[in-house]
């Protein structure tokens, strides 16, 4: 009988034993399945919105200009190149979100380089600003480029084109006014030397006379002296240019001229019709 008892109370702590162990698995069982969840929903990632700030807008200005290209300086272009604007207003312009384009006319397909314009970029009344490939992130075409200077509204406010441009020279936009009155006649581009933030030169245009006295001498030392209609005397030096076979004493000309300092430079020259003399 003992031998008994002692069997039935060891199959009791057995079973007693199983139980409580099948518990603690199913307890450690929702535990873990718990802290899975909890891991799961904490290193889900968020979406967040940008903090990207925008730039602010510049100054809408109709007084803003392209005034000189230097695309192709003697030697490596990306560091040197530069184009230049100018203020003529009476006001500052700031320039944030301004856009520089350049496309290439003969090929629509070739991708357009557009350069968004810092508003730290300021140009004063009657100033220059000169902009270089870090202000615009982008080089300048030596050949077959339409450039836009564009609002940041989307208004084209002013461009300018060059199929080819020279070594070392610069394409400036240049004012021809009336030699009588000092209005403005006509903007025109021209090949000059770099005046990089500088005032571009003065042209005028006027009609004269060639002066017969001591022409042969002054055409020796590349001078002309010239008779306006209101018969106010000129001055102007030659240039390696100047076809100099077809100036004669007497001729009307319609002349324009170059202004540097106090001296004037001939550019060019038409020859008017010359009254005929009686028989």
């Amino acid at each position: 009988r003992l031998q008994i008892l002692i069997l039935l109370a060891t199959s009791a702590f057995i079973l007693l034993f199983s139980q409580t162990s099948l518990a603690a698995n199913k307890t450690k069982a929702k535990t873990s399945t718990t802290q899975k969840a909890t891991t799961q929903k904490i290193t889900k990632p968020k979406v967040t919105k940008s903090t990207k700030k925008s730039v602010p807008n510049g100054t809408l200005s109709s007084n803003l200009e392209i005034s000189e290209i230097f695309p192709n300086p003697k030697g490596p272009d990306t560091e040197k190149e530069w184009l230049e604007l100018h203020n003529s207003g009476s006001k500052t312009i700031n320039l944030g979100n301004w856009l520089i384009r350049q496309k290439n006319p003969q090929k629509p397909s070739v991708k357009v380089k557009v350069s968004k314009l810092s508003n730290n970029l300021e140009i004063k009344s009657n100033g220059y600003l000169t902009l270089s490939k870090i202000e615009l992130k982008n080089t300048l075409n030596n050949s077959n480029n339409l450039i836009e200077l564009v609002d940041f509204q989307g208004k084209v406010m002013d461009k300018a084109s060059y199929k080819e441009s020279k070594e070392d020279l610069s394409s400036s936009k240049i004012n021809i006014k009336n030699w009588e009155n000092n209005k403005l006649l006509q903007k025109t581009w021209i090949s000059t030397k770099p005046s990089k933030n500088l005032e571009n030169p003065i042209y005028y245009k006027l009609d004269a006379r060639v002066i017969e006295a001591d022409f042969e001498e002054n055409l020796k030392n590349n001078i002309l002296n010239l008779t306006t209609a209101k018969n106010q005397k000129i001055t102007v030096k030659l240039n390696k240019n100047n076809q100099t076979s077809l100036l004669k004493p007497n001729l009307k000309i319609t002349a324009i001229v170059e202004k540097i300092n106090n001296n004037y430079l001939l550019y060019s020259y038409k020859i008017l019709p010359q009254a005929k003399n009686p028989d």
